[in-house]
C-alpha cells in the first residue's frame, strides 16, 4: 500500500 493509497482510505473515512 502507498501512501497515496492511505490517504485516500483515511480521506474516505474522515468525509463520511
Amino acid at each position: 500500500v502507498n501512501d497515496k493509497d492511505l490517504a485516500k482510505e483515511l480521506y474516505k473515512k474522515y468525509s463520511s
